[in-house]
């Protein structure tokens, strides 16, 4: 799985991009609409990752889903007005969201890469309450959220 994380903030796409590797996906970050768009036109990504604010809100969103051929999962540090809410071709993560929330939102537009990414024993929450506190710590979380 190939994922363009798109995100201002270098502490959230380091910490999106460790999820993803640890995943077994490849990623290259971005944090500029230019940028963006520069990589949108040189690679065709399985997944973005997009930080509504970056993109100019849940309509460039939209627009960006249709222009290219690309799944799209936004992630809003905000709250959402009632008009991004009805969004119906992207699917929306509110911050702070579990790796658990990440992991189904990725699923639900990337379900035929699930058997391939998540074997049984991803299935559980990757930050259990009974993992070791190093592996942790070396994924850059001290909890469940990004």
């Amino acid at each position: 799985m190939t994922v363009l994380i798109v995100e201002p903030y270098v502490s959230v796409a380091s910490g999106l991009r460790l999820i993803i590797e640890q995943w077994g996906g490849t990623c290259r970050v971005v944090c500029s609409p230019p940028k963006l768009h520069a990589s949108l036109q040189s690679l065709t990504p399985d997944l973005v990752l997009i930080n509504i604010d970056l993109a100019g809100g849940m309509e460039q969103v939209e627009v960006l889903s249709r222009a290219y051929a690309t799944m799209i999962v936004a992630m809003a540090a905000r709250f959402r007005t009632a008009a991004e809410d009805s969004c119906d071709t992207v699917t929306c993560l509110e911050m702070p969201f579990t790796m658990v929330d990440l992991q189904s939102a990725v699923r639900s537009v990337l379900p035929q890469l699930s058997a391939s990414l998540w074997p049984a024993a991803y299935d559980i929450p990757v930050l259990s309450d009974d993992m070791p506190a190093q592996i942790a710590f070396n994924v850059g979380l001290t909890e469940a959220t990004v």
